[in-house]
């Protein structure tokens, strides 16, 4: 079936009375209800994708998508029960199409890394081509809410799959391990979702290469000797969590002071409970403070509940950079992840607040988690020495990686058992870019033996 798409521009009308995108479907002589109601669908997923690339998925009303659509909210209610499934539905639509363009560009080359930069190629591309819907399936989909999550982390699976495909044929028939390839897809995505969130994705192209380099740097022998190295690790079984109990009470502070008794207060809030249930009475009401007090430091709860976030990451970063010896670079970035792994260990909140509701926080925690992924970065490769270091795009790729390893183990329920098993594979998340040496010998041997 052909259709015509005849777009016009969005009317100044205001936010709920958009002008029509499309015509409807004429109507002719055999044409069947499922003609127009595919013609409908095709209408109303494009009509998403604009609102939500443009706007946000909190600014998404039915009523909305449905005008831009050029159908009625009838119409739009025999397709769909509510915006939820609409925005689902078009994230999945817009997963395959990216999935089928990544799996073609595969089958088009023999060699390995000719597959490789033509897979990472066709992902770039697609962004650089159609901004709105990677904005929607990258940034916006992380805050639609639990079910928008679950498809997220089967697009990651899919994804991840289709990188160990790519690799088929490669030198001796290496197969990275599982927490590495999500690392490596995950890396690609956030300098991706970076340049997407800054408006600058039309860089991305010219980073194709780097990505590449990036991605073929865990080609080598070393690489399947990292979970060994992690396996060796004890757990902290004696380790016992801190409890978090801090001193809510205002104590005749003045209101400049309350600050950190409201970062406090949030914190515990969103590890005991969740994200979504965070309002300004409850954080106020058990931080102790006036509604005044709020606003002086804070807009709204999410403003609060981001600065909690990169106040706690950057103090537990703080603490794990000075447990490093500083006579060896790679020793000491070793080292560093190890207290890191040790103090998320032993501290729940903080890595329920860090690595768990961060990634459900929609665009906002999207940027905030950007902004520490470079931040890591600039600070895990400062001190490397000569010929060692990470250009920008690898650095922002390791620790994009090495967050999502660090969030997957969260997510799975089993953080203070495996976070101690950790620190190989993320120091090799850094190291094999850095050094491009693929050898084990660049991690300290006393810190895992």
């Amino acid at each position: 079936m052909r259709v015509t798409r005849e777009a016009s521009r969005v009317s100044t009308e205001g936010p709920e009375t958009p002008q029509a995108l499309f015509g409807k479907l004429s109507p002719g002589p055999g044409r069947s209800a499922a003609e127009v109601a595919e013609h409908q669908r095709w209408r109303l997923y494009t009509a998403m994708i604009k609102v939500v690339g443009e706007d946000g998925y909190q600014a998404v009303t039915v009523r909305k998508v449905a005008r831009l659509a050029g159908v009625s909210t009838r119409a739009f209610y025999e397709h769909f029960e509510g915006k939820e499934e609409c925005f689902l539905r078009t994230f999945e639509l817009i997963v395959r199409r990216a999935a089928t363009r990544i799996e073609a560009s595969l089958g088009t080359e023999a060699d390995w890394r000719d597959r490789l930069h033509g897979a990472i190629g066709a992902f770039v591309h697609a962004v650089v081509r159609k901004p709105c819907p990677a904005r929607l399936a990258l940034i916006e989909a992380s805050g639609a809410g639990a079910a928008a999550v679950e498809r997220i982390r089967a697009a990651e699976t899919l994804f991840e799959a289709m990188l160990i495909e790519s690799f088929i044929g490669a030198p001796g028939e290496f197969k990275l391990p599982p927490l590495l390839v999500k690392g490596v897809v995950s890396g690609v995505c956030g300098v991706v979702r970076t340049r997407l969130i800054a408006g600058r994705e039309r860089e991305l192209p010219g980073m194709v290469d780097e990505l590449v380099d990036w991605v073929m740097s865990f080609q080598g022998e070393a690489t399947v000797e990292i979970e060994k190295l992690d396996l060796r690790r004890t757990p902290l079984d004696s380790a016992v969590p801190p409890r978090f109990s801090p001193t809510l009470q205002r104590n005749g502070r003045p209101i400049e002071d309350d600050r950190p008794i409201i970062l406090a207060a949030v914190a515990k809030l969103a590890a005991s409970k969740s994200y979504y249930q965070l309002t300004v009475p409850r954080i106020r009401d058990a931080a102790g403070v006036s509604l005044r007090s709020f606003e002086t430091h804070f807009d709204n709860a999410e403003d609060c509940f981001l600065a909690a976030l990169e106040f706690r990451v950057s103090a537990a970063l703080e603490h794990a950079a000075g447990q490093a010896e500083g006579d060896d670079w790679a020793g000491d970035v070793y080292l560093t992840l190890e207290a890191l792994c040790g103090k998320l260990a032993t501290d729940p909140v903080l890595y329920a607040v860090a690595l768990s509701e961060a990634f459900m926080t929609g665009p906002s925690g999207v940027r905030c988690r950007a902004g520490m992924m470079v931040a890591i970065a600039e600070r895990l490769c400062a001190s490397a020495p000569p010929g060692q270091g990470l250009g920008q795009v690898a650095a922002e790729a390791s620790a994009g990686a090495v967050w999502a390893v660090l969030h997957h183990c969260v997510m799975t329920g089993k953080a203070r058992q495996r976070l101690p098993r950790l620190p190989a594979t993320l120091a090799y998340l850094i190291l094999a870019p850095a050094t491009r040496a693929g050898t084990v010998e660049t991690l300290p041997s006393h810190s895992w033996t």
